[in-house]
């Protein structure tokens, strides 16, 4: 079970890890912002801050000597950095003209960096202090990124199912959009789950086995979905693209 859940979690890492560095690469080479949004959320959430924060909780919440509260701080600042290039990127791609929109970002935004400064002013390097207001302020606000991103994904295809049964849209992108969607609602149950995990050590002093393989599944969930949705091979493509794919119930 360790060795999946081990397997699982670094797929997700080096899928998000390499595509980053390609949507960095390809932002800065035609300047398109979305892409650079997505790189550094990509390596924020699932590259470089996953694999930080991963590092000190395999080793054990107990242990907290002073490199890995480093550690542990640095990866909880790139994956919050990573929520909020992930709110530029839902903003920009899916909402850029909407006041509502840029005041929802700004209220994430605010939450996000809120909580995590007030954790951390209050020596809470770890993000485990779920007696601490600042904990469920940070909660909120990242786990709110990943739900609108979940949400306005899911919209998106709606739209395009239904320019389908009209003869526009293309069915490929319409999957991809489920596909991000897919990506979107497999960090949210994620980082609910670890929000659970925690709750249930602070009360129990318990790491339980169940919960650990229901996030390591989350985590190779999200590496799928990525995967398909930026690299699909060639099978996957043709059997995206057919009507029963294309156009399922809205």
């Amino acid at each position: 079970m360790e060795l999946f859940g081990a397997l699982c979690h670094l797929s997700y890492v080096v899928v998000s890890a390499i595509l980053g560095i390609r949507l960095l690469r390809r932002g800065r080479s035609d300047g398109g912002v979305p892409e650079l949004w997505l790189g550094v959320a990509l390596l924020g959430m699932g590259g470089f801050g996953y694999l930080a924060m991963l590092i000190p909780a395999a080793i054990g919440p107990d242990v907290q000597t002073a490199p890995l509260l480093t550690l542990s701080a640095i990866g909880r600042l790139m994956m919050d950095g990573g929520m909020l290039a992930m709110l530029g990127f839902t903003f920009a791609v899916f909402r850029p003209a909407g006041r509502w929109a840029l005041a929802v970002a700004a209220g994430l935004a605010v939450l996000t960096c809120g909580g995590v400064a007030g954790m951390f002013a209050g020596g809470d390097w770890w993000g485990k202090d779920v007696h601490s207001t600042a904990f469920w302020v940070e909660v909120v606000g990242a786990q709110g990124v990943l739900g609108w991103a979940a949400l306005e994904a899911w919209g998106f295809r709606r739209q395009l199912v239904r320019r389908r049964a009209l003869g526009l849209g293309e069915p490929e992108v319409a999957n991809r959009a489920l596909l991000w969607a897919g990506f979107g609602a497999a960090q949210f149950t994620l980082m609910v789950l670890v929000t659970l995990a925690t709750v249930l050590y602070d009360a129990t002093g318990r790491i339980f086995v169940s919960l650990d393989a229901a996030i390591a599944a989350c985590g190779l969930a999200s590496g799928l979905c990525l995967w398909l949705a930026f690299w699909p091979p060639e099978a996957y493509r043709r059997w995206a693209a057919s009507s029963a794919v294309a156009d399922p119930a809205a």
